[in-house]
């Protein structure tokens, strides 16, 4: 449904803005209200002793260095994903970026393409930098940073960044801009509280991220996967042409020597062929969404690595879900879904572990293994490792428009499946690892409760405004 509205020269030029979204959008109602109800607001750049955004080090390629440095993909709402960091040199992070340095009590907040998310900065942290699409707030006293991020990460905050972010394909809200972002005045009891809330929220994203490191860990060591890391990568080598006709296939990472010491060392230690226990994986379908439909659509940004994650409008009617045709896509709980097109995200795989009804989209494949010989979740954890993610890479075809990993190669994916002393597989090595995800999961859940609650406490501050 369109909207319009009429809007005066008055309003146009005291916004300096000429784009009808800025005055025609689903914020507008909920900003009016919230802003009469509470009346004292002060803008961001005021109760800021720092407000400014990062670079990247000329001529360097992020990749390489000792010092990390934050992106945009870092930072999530009230929690900072230090395993997503690139990488500068310290004599950069002191020199040229010594403006755009953390440090202890500061704000991280997007500006490109994920517009006002934020997470605060409590405790030392070691030196670490920022890019241009982050910038480091510091707050004056008076205002805790928790108590800032959560403002920004609640409606009240997504909303104002939204309205005055500018550009469509990406987003972007420049410095002056994010300065004018309103931000309450309330007791330092209230932001207190917030600020105990999000300390608890990131003790449970620690422990996620412990636990599921662990698992990783242990998979990895069985494996053996340090010693073959350790081997040099030849940087040219011959390749027969009966084995590139045998598997109708010529691209050189798919015959790299790394890839065949790969696959002998997972054979050795007990590893078999997907298609060993699982059904042929298949693809989802292309989805008709409905927002308000009663079944889950699940598309490549919802797997993640310890659970599905689908957005809140990401559904479809139950009627779609039905037809016949789309039977091929339908989830089951205990599937594990991968991944298979696009950069980036191709070869993440999660298991699905809720009973709700839920339908792939055509860029997600699903895997149905015997829980008797492989558990789903274990299966998951393996495919998300570095051993699962170059099988993903060595199997893939396609160039850096489109990438793909199709059912039938996924199916000669080797997943190590250690034996015990009698030759049956050693489910129970498997589900101690399986465990650590499910407590590394739990761990996740209760810190999105968390973040809920610390949201909540700020809005309710403000709604409580507007009671009699």
């Amino acid at each position: 449904m369109s909207s319009t509205a009429a809007v005066g020269m008055s309003q146009v030029r005291s916004a300096s803005r000429w784009d009808a979204e800025f005055f025609v959008n689903p914020y507008n109602a909920y900003l009016l209200t919230i802003f009469s109800r509470w009346g004292d607001w002060v803008s961001l750049a005021s109760v800021s002793s720092k407000l400014t955004s990062g670079q990247t080090p000329l001529h360097h390629d992020v990749a390489t260095g000792d010092t990390p440095f934050v992106t945009v993909e870092c930072v999530e709402p009230l929690w900072l994903d230090m395993s997503k960091t690139k990488r500068v040199w310290e004599h950069d992070a002191r020199g040229q970026l010594a403006r755009a340095c953390v440090a202890r009590n500061d704000v991280l907040i997007t500006i490109k393409r994920r517009i006002g998310v934020s997470c605060p900065i409590l405790d030392d942290p070691d030196l670490m930098a920022v890019n241009q699409d982050v910038v480091v707030m510091t707050p004056k006293p008076g205002f805790r940073p928790a108590f800032i991020a959560a403002v920004l990460n609640s409606r009240v905050g997504r909303f104002q960044a939204l309205r005055q972010a500018t550009e469509q394909m990406n987003p972007y809200l420049n410095i002056t801009a994010l300065g004018q972002l309103l931000i309450p005045q309330v007791d330092d009891a209230v932001q207190a509280k917030v600020e105990t809330i999000v300390r608890k929220r990131l003790e449970l994203l620690g422990q996620s991220v412990q636990l599921y490191r662990e698992a990783e860990a242990e998979l990895l060591d069985r494996l053996g996967w340090e010693e073959l890391r350790a081997q040099r990568a030849e940087l040219s080598f011959v390749s027969n042409l009966t084995d590139t006709s045998s598997v109708g296939r010529a691209d050189a990472e798919f015959f790299h020597p790394q890839c065949a010491r790969l696959s002998a060392r997972l054979s050795e230690r007990g590893a078999q062929e997907i298609g060993q226990f699982c059904k042929k994986p298949s693809r989802g379908v292309q989805p008709e969404i409905a927002e308000t439909g009663e079944v889950i659509v699940v598309d490549s940004k919802a797997v993640r690595p310890l659970e599905v994650e689908p957005a809140v409008g990401d559904r479809t009617t139950r009627t779609f879900y039905e037809l016949p045709r789309n039977a091929k896509g339908r989830v089951r709980h205990g599937d594990v879904l991968l991944n298979s097109t696009g950069r980036g995200t191709l070869g993440r795989a999660a298991c699905y572990q809720s009973a709700a009804p839920a339908l792939c989209d055509n860029h997600v494949t699903i895997l149905r293994p015997d829980p008797s010989v492989c558990s789903p979740v274990y299966l998951a954890l393996f495919l998300n490792s570095p051993v699962g993610l170059a099988q993903s890479e060595r199997f893939q075809t396609g160039s850096s428009g489109q990438l793909e990993i199709y059912p039938e190669h996924i199916q000669h994916f080797l997943i190590l499946l250690p034996k015990r002393k009698n030759g049956s597989v050693d489910m129970a090595w498997q589900e101690r690892l399986a465990a650590k995800v499910d407590a590394a999961t739990a761990a996740q859940s209760a810190a999105q409760v968390k973040f809920d609650e610390a949201v909540r406490v700020v809005e309710d501050a403000l709604a409580a405004a507007a009671t009699p």
